[in-house]
C-alpha cells in the first residue's frame, strides 16, 4: 500500500490541471436532496470525535526504539511503526538535520511525544478538544492560527472521498490557497477513503481533523516551504513490517469495539463486528481491519458461517479495497456469487441488500440484484444505516451510477442527472 509521505529530500507541490471552478450543486429533486444531504437535523448521527485519537496519550507502548535525523523524519516512524497518529505542521526552517534517539521497555505515547518535542524544542504538541486529532507545530505559533481559513459546507454530507471531494476542491478555493502532494498510481486507492461531514463553517483545520476521524490509518503532514506556501502532503500509517499488529491497532479495537478485548481479535470476532447491525461498529470493523494489514481477508470473507455475515463481510472488505476504478476483491466477489438468492434480495435487509446489488452491478457488471430492488420500493428510512456507504460507491464508480440510473431505483432518491453528476458535486458554498 502506498505511504505516500516518504522520507524524501523534496518535497512536490500538484497543481491542479483544472483550470475552471466545479460547477455548483447540480439540481437534484426533492427527494434526492432528502437522501443525499440527510433530512434529518444537521450533523445529527455524523461522527465528529475519535475515542481512540483521545486516549492515544496514555497508551502504553513496549520495546520502544525510535530513531531519526530530522523532525519530519522521525515523525514518519512514530506514526508508520507505532501507528501513533498525530498531524506535523512544519515551516522549512524548522526541519532541521538533528539526530534524535528514543529508547525504551515501555512508556506512553505521551512519553514518546514529550521526548520528541525535548528533541526538537522548537516544537511543541496539542490535542484538538474536539475531535481528539493531536498536532505538533511550531512552539512560536498558537493552535488556532494553523490553517485557520473559513470554509462553509451548506448541508451535511456522506460518502465523500477525502481526496477527491475534500483537499482538492480545498487547495483550489482563492481563500485557502494550498497545495497538494501526490504520489503514485495506487494513491487515490490509499487517500479517496469516505467522510461524512456536517453542514456548518469550518477553518480548514477542523475539517481536516474531521475526515481523520472517518480512518485511523491515514494522517497528513503540512510542509511550509521557503517562500511560506503550505503543502498538504497525506500520509499512510503503514508500518515496515505489517505482518505485526501494533498495539495501537489493538487499542483501536478496545476503544471503539470492546474495551474487554483480552489479546488480538480473532476473524470469528472480526466477522461478528463486520456484520453488525450497528454501523458504527461495521465502520469500525473495516478500520481494524485497514490498521492490521496481516489479516487474511480473503479468509475472512469465505469463513463466514451464515448468508447474511457472508454479505455483510465481503461488501465491507470491497469498501476497504475498492476505492479505485479497476479494482476487485477475488473472494469478496466469488462469495457474494455463491450466496447469492433471489427470495433474499426480495425480501433480506434492504440496506445490505442495496449495498450487494450496488458493489456487484460495479464489480461484475451483474444486474440482477437490482432488476429485483426495483421493484421494492424500499423507503429512504429503511437506508438510513448504508447512506454513506451507497453514496460513497456513487460517487466513485461511473459504471455503477450508469447502471442505477438506467435501471431508475427509486429508493436512491436521486433523479437521473444529480445521479450522473454525483461525482463532480461541490460540497463547499460560496
Amino acid at each position: 500500500m502506498n505511504r505516500s509521505l516518504q522520507m524524501k529530500p523534496k518535497w512536490h507541490l500538484m497543481k491542479s490541471t483544472h483550470k475552471r471552478r466545479l460547477p455548483g450543486m447540480m439540481a437534484l429533486t426533492l427527494l434526492g436532496c432528502s437522501l443525499l444531504w440527510g433530512a434529518q437535523a444537521p450533523g445529527e448521527n455524523v461522527r465528529t470525535r475519535s475515542r481512540w485519537d483521545f486516549a492515544l496519550p496514555d497508551l502504553q507502548l513496549q520495546a520502544v526504539s525510535v530513531n531519526g535525523h530530522s523532525p519530519k523524519d522521525v515523525w514518519q516512524t512514530m506514526s508508520a511503526d507505532l501507528q501513533v497518529r498525530s498531524v506535523l505542521y512544519l515551516p522549512h526552517e524548522l526541519d532541521t538535520a538533528v539526530d534524535f534517539t528514543f529508547t525504551a521497555e515501555q512508556c506512553t505515547v505521551r512519553q514518546l511525544f514529550d521526548a520528541f518535542v525535548k528533541g526538537y524544542p522548537a516544537l511543541t504538541w496539542h490535542q484538538d478538544p474536539k475531535s481528539g486529532i493531536i498536532w505538533f507545530f511550531p512552539k512560536t505559533s498558537e493552535y488556532s492560527s494553523l490553517l485557520n481559513e473559513a470554509v462553509r459546507v451548506p448541508r451535511d454530507a456522506f460518502g465523500l472521498r477525502y481526496f477527491t471531494d475534500v483537499l482538492e476542491p480545498l487547495s483550489r478555493r482563492p481563500e485557502t490557497n494550498f497545495g497538494l502532494w501526490r504520489r503514485g498510481v495506487t494513491f487515490l486507492g490509499t487517500f479517496d477513503f469516505p467522510v461524512d461531514i456536517p453542514a456548518g463553517t469550518y477553518s480548514v483545520r477542523r475539517l481536516l481533523n474531521q475526515c481523520c476521524v472517518f480512518n485511523p490509518k491515514r494522517t497528513f503532514a503540512v510542509l511550509v516551504n521557503r517562500i511560506g506556501r503550505r503543502v498538504v502532503a497525506p500520509y499512510n500509517m503503514e508500518p515496515e513490517k505489517p505482518e505485526n499488529p501494533t498495539l495501537a491497532a489493538l487499542h483501536f479495537w478496545r476503544t471503539e469495539i470492546d474495551a474487554k478485548q483480552v489479546g488480538y481479535p480473532d476473524q470469528r470476532a472480526i466477522r461478528r463486528v463486520l456484520s453488525s447491525p450497528d454501523p458504527t461498529l461495521r465502520w469500525a470493523g473495516r478500520c481494524y481491519v485497514e490498521l492490521v494489514s496481516s489479516i487474511g481477508r480473503d479468509a475472512l470473507v469465505r469463513g463466514s458461517e451464515t448468508r447474511e455475515e457472508a454479505l455483510w463481510t465481503a461488501v465491507g472488505l470491497m469498501g476497504i479495497l475498492h476505492r479505485m476504478e479497476g479494482t476487485r476483491h477475488t473472494a469478496s466477489v466469488e462469495r457474494v456469487e455463491k450466496e447469492f438468492d433471489a427470495s433474499f434480495f426480495e425480501k433480506g435487509d434492504p440496506g445490505l441488500c442495496a449495498l450487494v446489488a450496488v458493489e456487484m452491478a460495479r464489480n461484475s457488471q451483474d444486474r440482477r440484484y437490482l432488476e429485483i430492488l426495483a421493484k421494492r420500493h424500499i423507503p429512504d428510512r429503511d437506508l438510513g444505516g448504508v447512506r454513506s456507504e451507497i453514496f460513497t460507491l456513487l460517487r466513485r464508480y461511473k459504471g455503477a451510477r450508469e447502471t442505477v440510473a438506467e435501471k431508475g431505483v427509486s429508493w436512491l432518491g436521486l433523479g437521473r442527472e444529480g445521479l450522473l453528476g454525483l461525482d463532480k458535486e461541490s460540497v463547499f458554498g460560496p
